[in-house]
């Protein structure tokens, strides 16, 4: 296959005429778009006669990720940001939503601004300039992304540009080179823009999110993040196992099918209000927070330890109390959607909100402006292990305005988080009734 330098990039303009269909044609051809293809399981590969090709892409896997260290307490601040207000509340409703999809959002809408705004980005994301931010974005993705084996992590973003805007080339350099990101531009309100932008979304998060109307019916326009995740439990549940009980859930009880495993590790963490234990995975860990039965699920957000807890291993090992830890959690398939905007703008973001001083002009000399950031997710949980897909939409309009036995049994509220061996976090939310994702 062809491989195309990240700085190499092309402008493909949408050509939109009667009678004709539109046509979406990435404005670069991607490293990413090329890897992408190659998805698929090892023992896939073996089985097709591609075992020399995925040892090689191993090998050179494992040599990128040994030359891009990530600094997951970098985004302690972001993380701390993200699960204040609806996540420290008492919640009827699931909540889910992937920080690591955020973070790809907020790096490309600093590509896109400069001044004051764009510096409350890079203090936000943790970095001093705009040149470490685009190098901890290049750092991080290339860190996570994983598109082959056990565990698979495949980030990407798009921006939507409607023909009325002129963008700046300089920008769509950066977002190209250090965001990884496909720039298509067209007329947004279009159906057939639409199905390009629902079909994007949906291959890139494996059919996961599946979405009839991805832009704004209005938008001039759009950002996209999606964070395909999947991996599976170094050990797996045994459905011999499997138990039928009820979760107390926030809407009544209802029944669920349990998982149980004993003895599943030796270390759990005792935070104000709950208990916290994990369950490894291939790359990672998933995180399993139980409040006490007093307490609700907000808090957990509530205690200052627990992003510190999830980010480092260090502090994890030093915090951690000794104890046999025997888990039982229901199988769920949950999906939620969260408005950010009052999150964003509780982080000092306000100025993207509003037409005043054209936030986005080093983008376009035409005034646009934030007019909901919101997030989309889906999560599944079953006894080989885990898949979760998240989108987060940026949408602009134009114009004006120790020999302890713990026994944690997930059968009430509960709140979970996936982090990489990094400690950077993928995905985090609250369970707080079983059901199936549509």
């Amino acid at each position: 296959m062809r491989r195309i330098s990240a700085g190499l990039f092309a402008l493909v303009v949408l050509l939109m005429a009667a009678a004709c269909s539109s046509k979406t044609t990435p404005i670069n051809q991607m490293e990413l778009l090329e890897r992408a293809e190659y998805v698929g399981s090892w023992e896939e590969a073996q089985k097709n006669g591609q075992g020399a090709k995925q040892e090689a892409w191993v090998r050179e896997r494992n040599s990128r990720k040994a030359a891009f260290p990530v600094k997951a307490d970098q985004l302690e601040e972001l993380y701390r940001s993200l699960f204040g207000g609806e996540f420290t509340e008492a919640r009827e409703e699931n909540l889910l939503l992937s920080p690591m999809s955020v973070y790809f959002t907020l790096s490309a809408l600093a590509e896109m601004t400069e001044g004051a705004p764009q510096e409350k980005i890079i203090r936000l994301c943790g970095c001093e300039s705009a040149e470490e931010l685009q190098e901890q974005t290049r750092t991080i993705w290339n860190r996570i992304y994983e598109p082959a084996g056990t565990g698979i992590c495949i980030p990407a973003t798009s921006v939507w540009c409607d023909r009325i805007l002129n963008y700046k080339q300089d920008a769509v350099e950066d977002l190209t080179q250090y965001d990884y990101a496909e720039v298509f531009q067209g007329q947004l309100s279009s159906p057939e823009m639409q199905k390009a932008a629902s079909r994007w979304v949906s291959d890139r998060s494996n059919g996961m999110l599946k979405e009839e109307r991805i832009l704004g019916e209005d938008a001039a326009l759009e950002v996209l993040s999606v964070l395909y995740y999947e991996d599976r439990w170094s050990l797996p549940f045994e459905e011999k196992n499997n138990i039928q009980d009820v979760f107390y859930g926030t809407s009544g009880e209802e029944r669920a099918e349990y998982m149980r495993e004993e003895r599943m590790s030796s270390q759990y963490f005792r935070g104000n209000g709950y208990i916290l234990v994990r369950k490894t995975m291939t790359d990672g860990y998933m995180w399993f927070a139980l409040p006490d039965e007093e307490e609700d699920t907000g808090a957990v957000f509530r205690d200052e330890n627990l992003i510190s807890v999830l980010c480092s291993e260090a502090v994890f090992e030093q915090k951690a109390e000794s104890g046999i830890v025997n888990l039982t959690m229901p199988k769920f398939d949950i999906k939620a959607s969260v408005c950010l905007n009052d999150a964003m703008k509780a982080m000092g973001l306000n100025d993207l909100f509003t037409p005043e001083g054209n936030a986005f002009s080093r983008f376009t000399d035409q005034t646009v402006f934030l007019t909901e950031v919101s997030s989309h997710a889906r999560l599944t949980v079953n006894e080989q292990g885990v898949k979760a897909a998240a989108l987060t939409a940026g949408e602009f309009a134009t114009g004006d305005p120790s020999g302890i036995i713990v026994e944690v049994v997930l059968n009430r509220p509960f709140i979970f988080a996936i982090t990489g061996k990094t400690g950077l976090i993928y995905y985090a939310g609250t369970v707080s009734h079983i059901n199936e994702a549509e």
